[in-house]
């Protein structure tokens, strides 16, 4: 009998220590891994994300993210668009709803479909790659300041550094712009020290404007290229210029669309008449080249019963349409003028540049269309 019940507790022992043997191991395990379970799917967290509390009513910030760079591109512009008020329908569709009255016609052209999104009217906050999951983080920022505000504070990024002089060289027609006028402006304003320096050009980059000064770009939607270029500047001469009903009487600068009108010039010297027009997103038309000119002769341009109809790139919004009439001692064709077949805004400055350059006398008529 004493021998059953020593048999019976070592076997209640080697139970006992079999189970604690197999208790443990998940523990001996469990230290091996390095970690507890709980923590292994421990949620990354992007600088990118922690930044995009700072959006505010002047610079909206834009948070994406995705396994590619497109697909957190386009999350995004989407969180741009919604803090804008607007709503993309699908990605075919170009066309954005507006939600609320102060999203104007610019947002909508900037903030397109998610697939034609450009990074030009954007700029990039964050980029983040380091998300062990493979994601890729992304921030972007959207400037609703007046273009010449971002551009001085780009131009000027310590205020310490502000200059207390600012010198902007280039043709007349650029530097006596109202955009160079506004930007240099407020750069003074900042009260500093020292001169400013910096030569301003004007390109046509894919199908925008590049407003371009100190080297640094600025992107120009078509409807702001009358900001960059002061086309008064550009008179050299005092030839008028007049738009006239088709019964001879004389127009005020603005017209409604759908409007025929003729072109009524007055030529002060003798030489060769050249008419150019030049529409809202700088593309070019050689009306007339080489017209054969007395001093104080007349010209109506179409000849008649021809008419000029006004016509809007945009239905909705008005526009100037800037007509220049250049006279030169000798011939110049149009060939010179524009290269055969080029009238698209990419020569736009070439073409302001030789007439500028060849010292003709220009004068210059701008007449601002509106919708019906």
């Amino acid at each position: 009998m004493k021998n059953l019940l020593i048999i019976s507790l070592l076997s209640s022992l080697c139970l006992l220590s079999a189970c604690q043997s197999i208790n443990s191991k998940p523990e001996t395990l469990n230290i091996k891994s390095g970690a507890p379970k709980n923590n292994i799917h421990k949620p990354y967290m992007s600088t990118c994300l922690s930044q995009a509390n700072k959006s505010s009513q002047q610079i909206k910030l834009g948070y994406g993210s995705g396994l590619t760079l497109n697909e957190a591109k386009r999350r995004a512009y989407k969180d741009i668009a919604e803090q804008l008020g607007v709503r993309i329908k699908t990605r075919s569709q170009t066309q954005v709803i507006k939600n609320q009255n102060d999203v104007t016609q610019n947002y909508r052209n900037q903030i397109d479909t998610f697939s034609q999104a450009e990074f030009d009217d954007l700029s990039i906050e964050c980029l983040d790659k380091q998300d062990p999951s493979g994601s890729i983080h992304l921030l972007l920022g959207y400037d609703l300041r007046p273009l010449y505000l971002q551009i001085a504070d780009k131009l000027v990024t310590v205020p310490d550094s502000a200059p207390g002089v600012v010198n902007f060289t280039g043709p007349d027609f650029l530097t006596q712009s109202k955009l160079a006028h506004d930007v240099k402006k407020t750069i003074l304003k900042k009260n500093g020290r020292g001169a400013f320096n910096a030569e301003i050009r004007l390109k046509r980059h894919k199908d925008k404007w590049q407003w371009i000064v100190a080297g640094q770009p600025f992107f120009l939607d078509n409807n702001e290229l009358h900001l960059a270029i002061n086309w008064q500047a550009l008179n050299k001469g005092s030839s008028k210029i007049s738009a006239i009903s088709t019964k001879g009487k004389t127009f005020a600068p603005l017209i409604k669309t759908e409007t025929e009108f003729r072109l009524k010039i007055t030529a002060k010297q003798k030489g060769y008449l050249h008419i150019l027009g030049i529409y809202e997103n700088g593309e070019i038309d050689v009306i007339r080249s080489d017209i054969k000119t007395r001093e104080f002769q007349q010209h109506i341009v179409p000849e008649i019963p021809g008419v000029f109809e006004a016509g809007l790139i945009n239905s909705n919004k008005a526009a100037t349409d800037v007509y220049l009439v250049a006279i030169t001692q000798n011939p110049l064709t149009e060939t010179k003028l524009l290269p055969a077949g080029s009238s698209e805004p990419f020569y736009l400055m070439t073409t302001l540049n030789n007439l500028w350059l060849n010292q003709s006398e220009i004068s210059t008529y701008l007449l601002t269309i509106t919708p019906e």
